[in-house]
């Protein structure tokens, strides 16, 4: 039976630091990208909420809304409506954790609420009896494929690492700016070897960003900070001299070199239980303190 831990940690390096030394990084469901944000269904503050609940969830870590809006520098108030709506909106996946073990499997393909929650009974000290707290998850996690061998691995996802986040606590990047940047994670083939070539245009249309010029000021903005490189095909310059669009391939460097830091365990990793889990508050009185965080 898993046990989600809250800890007593409220800043920043605490949080941060916390994820890196159990796991930095989470795999994030293409279709977040393609078949709910590029249709217009959530903001750029809605999936990156959704990013970061995905990753504190796979920490087993639980946040209240005040921590997390601190992390992500957004209003409590953001906070709560990017959860509401992430709770309202279905996709489908043929991925699901088993109920009891907490195992990956591979099911019928079906529709899943983006974000799920449940309700925990944990003891109130202050008013010395058991009391309802909210625990909200991911539930739209990638698609998966079972090998011969009975492994079950993600497929169709892109990696979002802990250290990316600092990109928007520290204001390097606006929200517009930073879904731009995780959309080249999305959107790399490394290990396919294989370059995708895309236009401004073509970028503007995916990530609903109605002029050109404002996507190639953030694509500019992201190779000038070393997040991204750009290739250009032999054929650009002709193509811009005979009026035609020309198109690049963007690889995120950053995103693949917080990769490879990463240290693969060979272990099994047993993700949450979220159907049978007890929560181990230990700052509980503080915890009661915050039920507005009930979001």
């Amino acid at each position: 039976m898993g046990r989600i831990k809250r800890k007593k940690i409220r800043g920043y390096d605490e949080i941060k630091n916390y994820i890196k030394s159990n796991l930095a990084f989470v795999q994030v469901n293409n279709n977040i990208f393609d078949d709910i944000y590029e249709k217009g269904k959530i903001t750029e503050a809605d999936l990156i909420v959704f990013a970061f609940l995905q990753l504190i969830n796979q920490n087993k870590l639980v946040l209240s809304k005040m921590e997390i809006a601190k992390y992500l520098k957004m209003s409590d108030k953001q906070i709560r409506t990017s959860i509401i709506k992430l709770g309202e909106i279905k996709s489908k996946t043929n991925a699901r954790y088993h109920w009891i073990y907490g195992e990956l499997r591979e099911v019928d393909e079906q529709e899943a609420y983006l974000v799920n929650k449940k309700i925990h009974a944990a003891y109130n000290p202050v008013a010395q009896k058991n009391q309802k707290i909210t625990h909200y998850y991911v539930d739209f996690i990638p698609p998966v494929k079972s090998a011969k061998s009975g492994e079950v691995k993600y497929h169709s996802y892109f990696n979002v690492h802990i250290d990316e986040f600092d990109l928007l606590h520290n204001g390097i990047l606006n929200r517009k700016e930073f879904i731009t940047y995780l959309f080249f994670n999305r959107i790399n083939r490394e290990k396919a070897n294989k370059s995708i070539y895309i236009t401004i245009s073509k970028l503007s249309e995916r990530l609903n960003i109605k002029l050109n010029q404002n996507t190639h000021k953030y694509v500019n903005k992201l190779i000038d900070l070393d997040l991204i490189s750009e290739v250009r095909p032999a054929n650009y310059n002709f193509k811009i001299d005979n009026g035609e669009e020309p198109s690049s391939s963007y690889t995120p460097i950053h995103n693949l070199a917080l990769m490879n830091t990463v240290i693969e365990r060979t272990s099994k990793k047993t993700a949450v239980n979220l159907e049978k889990t007890e929560v181990d508050f230990d700052d509980m009185e503080d915890v009661f303190k915050e039920l507005e965080a009930d979001y």
